[in-house]
């Protein structure tokens, strides 16, 4: 794995990129490593994953109209315009908008965390 970038708080972001090949380069959020189930997949590639943390916080932070021109790819449809200042179900539903092939569509390696050995035969197989 290729660590990335933080959250700023306790997990960090990186792509999984086996040695061998032979698996797509997926999106890993990482939790707390001194378990063994301590990874989510959190973007179907480094593209989509940036797609959504870009739309949500585009509109979080309330980009004016000639910034968010600057970054078209980032465009939500309407209805998933934030209504409720960015809680989980609406960051959720961004996620899984741009990332449509994650396995859990609130993905958490806190609470539903996977093994090394659990993501390696995800990114080994064909998206969903």
């Amino acid at each position: 794995m290729v660590i990335f970038a933080s959250n700023g708080q306790d997990s960090s972001f990186g792509v999984w990129v086996p040695r061998d090949g032979g698996a797509r380069p997926i999106v890993v959020e990482i939790g707390e490593i001194f378990e063994d189930a301590c990874l989510a997949v959190v973007g179907d590639d480094l593209p989509s994953f940036t797609r959504a943390w870009g739309a949500y916080y585009l509109e979080l932070v309330g980009a004016s109209d000639d910034i968010k021109a600057e970054f078209p790819d980032f465009e939500l449809p309407k209805e998933l315009a934030l209504t409720d200042d960015g809680s989980e179900d609406e960051f959720f539903a961004i996620l899984q908008w741009a990332n449509p092939g994650l396995p859990d569509p609130r993905p958490d390696p806190y609470e539903r965390g996977l093994s090394a050995a659990q993501v390696d035969k995800i990114a080994r197989s064909e998206p969903s």
